[in-house]
C-alpha cells in the first residue's frame, strides 16, 4: 500500500486577538485492508486545505474501497474545507469507491447544514444539538435618518457643469478648481478619494503644487481626522488654517456613494461662499460619476496600493458605486480583498418595481477564484436583465458553474424586494445566514438551505419569502468575515452599536475591524458585506 504522510499541528502558535491557535491542520492515517481511515483535527481554512486535499487525495488513492474520514476533531472549518470534502466525494464516486464522514463536529456540522451539502455526503455521527438560547436583547434604538436639506439656489452650479462637459475627462478637476480659484480667489485646491477599502484618502489632485509634479498623499481616516468628520457626517466643515485663512472641506458623495473630500483653502468663508462650495461639491460628484467611464484617473485614485490581476478582475465584477439611496432604501457594501483569492463578489440593481440584491462566494484561489467570480456575476446579470424570475435567474447561476466552472462550486444569496413593499423573497445557494436588526434586537435569520452553485445534485433552487419590514436592517456578508483569524469581530455586536449609523459607516466599521484583526495586512480570504436599510414603500418613506 502507498505510504501515507501524516500532517502534525506544529509546534509554534499563532496568537490573534488574545487566542492561541495551531498554524496547521493536522491528519493521522489508519490504513486498513479495504479502506482508510483519516482523523483530522484543528482548523481548516484556505491557508492549510491545499496541502490537507492533497494528503486526503493519496489516502483515498491507496485505499481499495474509499476513505473514512473523523472530522469531530475539527474546530474551525470554512467553505475551504467544503470544497476539499465535495471534491474527494467526487473522485471517490469516479473510482468507484466511497467517502464517508465517520464524525463530524459542531463546526463543521453548521457549515454541512448552513451549505445544504448533508444531502450529498454520508455523515455516520452528528454531534449532539447544542442548546439553542433566546438571542438576547440589545439595547439601542433602530437606524436613524436624516432629512433631506432643502432646495437652495445652486448659483455657479450649471456653470461648473457646463464647464467640465466641454474639458477632456481627465481635467475636469481642474476646471472645478479653476473655477473655486477664479470666483473665490482660492489660494490652494485638493481632491481627496476615498479608497476602495475605506481606510484612507488619496490626494490626486493638487492645484497648489507646480506643473508636472503628481503627489501621492495618503491621508489615513482612523481616529478624528477632519476628512474622517466630513465623510462620517456628510456635511461642510470649516476649520482656520493657520494662516489667517480659513479652510473649507465638502463630502463629494452621489447617491449616498462618498467618493471624496473637496478641499479649499480661502482668505473668508462666508456663508454664501460656503454654500457655493458646497455646490462645487456636488457638481464634482456628478462629474466623476460621469468621466470616469473615459479615464483611469479616478481608478487610481482610488487604490493605495498595488493591485493583483485576480484582484482587478474582482473589482471591475462589483458595482461602480459601493452605495446606493432611494426613498425606498439605502445599501451599502463593502470587499476587503485577500492576498490570493479573489472569489467574493457583491452586486446590486434598481428597476422600476424592485431591488435586486446578491452576495457570492466563488471557491478557488487567485485567478481561478476570480474567473469562477465572473461565470457567477454574469450568469446572475444576465438573467435579471432578461426579465428571468428569481428561480430562473439562480438556475442560469447555477447551470454556468455545472457548464463552465470546472468543478468549482460558489456560495450565494439572490434576493429581490419590492419597492411597494408587497414582498421580499430570496434564493440561499448554501451561504451564510443573514442578520437581521430590528428594533435593537439582532437575530440570526435561518433560511431553508439549497446546496451551493455548481453542486449537480441540486436540483431547481427554493424560492423562500423574507419578512422585511420598514426600519429593518439586513446584514448580508461572506464567511471571510468570519475566517478564523477574524473569530474576534463580533459582526451582531457591531450590527447593534451601529444601529444609528449610515449603511456606508456600518460596512466601513466591519471591514475596518477585520482590517485591523489581521494588521492592515490582506486576510487571508475576501471578507464581503452588504448592509441593507429598508424605509418601505414610497409613501411609508415620507412619513
Amino acid at each position: 500500500m502507498t505510504s501515507l504522510p501524516e500532517r502534525l499541528p506544529v509546534g509554534a502558535a499563532e496568537h490573534i486577538s488574545g487566542t492561541v491557535r495551531p498554524s496547521v491542520v493536522g491528519v493521522v492515517f489508519e490504513p486498513g485492508p479495504q479502506r482508510v481511515l483519516a482523523r483530522v483535527r484543528g482548523e481548516i481554512d484556505t491557508e492549510d486545505g491545499d496541502g490537507l486535499r492533497r494528503d486526503l487525495v493519496v489516502a483515498l488513492e491507496s485505499s481499495r474501497d474509499g476513505l473514512d474520514v473523523d472530522l469531530s476533531a475539527v474546530t474551525f472549518c470554512d467553505t475551504a474545507g467544503l470544497h476539499i470534502l465535495l471534491d474527494l466525494n467526487r473522485l471517490a464516486l469516479g473510482a468507484g469507491k466511497s467517502l464517508v464522514l465517520t464524525a463530524v463536529s459542531r463546526p463543521v456540522a453548521r457549515l454541512l447544514h448552513l451549505s445544504g451539502v448533508q444531502h450529498v455526503l454520508t455523515v455516520r455521527a452528528w454531534p449532539a444539538p447544542a442548546r439553542q438560547g433566546p438571542v438576547p436583547a440589545r439595547q439601542g434604538g433602530g437606524p436613524v435618518f436624516r432629512e433631506a436639506a432643502a432646495p437652495r439656489d445652486r448659483t455657479g452650479l450649471g456653470r461648473v457643469l457646463t464647464a467640465a462637459e466641454s474639458a477632456a475627462p481627465v481635467h475636469s478637476l481642474d476646471v472645478v478648481a479653476r473655477d473655486l480659484r477664479e470666483r473665490f480667489d482660492a489660494r490652494y485646491v485638493s481632491f481627496l478619494f476615498v479608497d476602495v477599502v475605506g481606510r484612507r484618502l488619496l490626494r490626486v489632485h493638487d492645484t497648489a503644487v507646480e506643473q508636472g509634479r503628481q503627489p501621492a498623499e495618503q491621508v489615513p481616516l482612523a481616529g478624528s481626522s477632519v476628512y474622517d468628520d466630513v465623510l462620517h457626517s456628510q456635511e461642510l466643515v470649516v476649520t482656520e488654517d493657520g494662516q489667517g485663512g480659513q479652510r473649507v472641506l465638502a463630502p463629494v458623495t452621489n447617491r449616498g456613494d462618498a467618493i471624496g473630500v473637496l478641499e479649499v483653502f480661502l482668505a473668508q468663508a462666508t456663508p454664501q461662499v460656503r454654500a457655493q462650495v458646497q455646490d462645487a461639491a456636488h457638481a464634482l460628484a456628478y462629474i466623476i460619476v460621469t468621466d470616469r467611464r473615459f479615464t483611469d484617473l479616478y481608478h487610481w485614485g482610488n487604490r493605495t496600493g498595488p493591485v493583483s490581476l485576480s484582484a482587478e478582475i474582482q473589482r471591475q465584477l462589483l458595482p461602480s458605486a459601493s452605495c446606493c439611496q432611494a426613498p425606498e432604501f439605502t445599501l451599502a457594501g463593502a470587499l476587503v480583498p485577500a492576498s490570493d483569492i479573489a472569489g467574493d463578489t457583491y452586486d446590486y440593481s434598481l428597476d422600476t418595481r424592485t431591488l435586486h440584491l446578491s452576495i457570492t462566494d466563488a471557491m478557488g484561489h487567485d485567478v481561478a477564484a476570480s474567473l469562477m467570480a465572473t461565470l457567477l456575476v454574469n450568469a446572475s446579470r444576465g438573467a435579471r436583465r432578461a426579465g428571468a424570475d428569481l428561480a430562473e435567474q439562480a438556475r442560469q447561476t447555477h447551470q454556468a458553474l455545472l457548464d463552465h466552472g470546472h468543478h468549482s462550486i460558489a456560495t450565494g444569496l439572490l434576493l429581490r424586494v419590492a419597492l411597494d413593499g408587497t414582498h421580499a423573497r430570496l434564493v440561499n445557494a448554501g451561504h451564510p445566514w443573514p442578520y437581521l436588526l430590528r428594533a435593537g434586537t439582532v437575530t440570526e435569520l435561518q433560511l431553508a438551505v439549497n446546496m451551493p452553485f455548481g453542486i449537480p445534485q441540486q436540483g431547481a433552487y427554493q424560492v423562500q419569502d423574507l419578512d422585511l419590514r420598514p426600519g429593518d436592517r439586513l446584514l448580508l456578508f461572506t464567511d471571510g468575515m468570519q475566517e478564523r483569524d477574524a473569530a474576534a469581530v463580533d459582526l451582531p455586536a457591531l450590527l447593534r452599536t451601529t444601529g444609528g449609523e449610515h449603511p456606508r459607516e456600518v460596512v466601513r466599521t466591519m471591514v475596518g475591524a477585520v482590517t485591523d484583526v489581521y494588521g492592515g495586512h490582506p486576510p487571508k480570504d475576501d471578507a464581503t458585506v452588504l448592509c441593507l436599510d429598508w424605509y418601505g414603500p414610497r409613501s411609508a418613506a415620507a412619513s
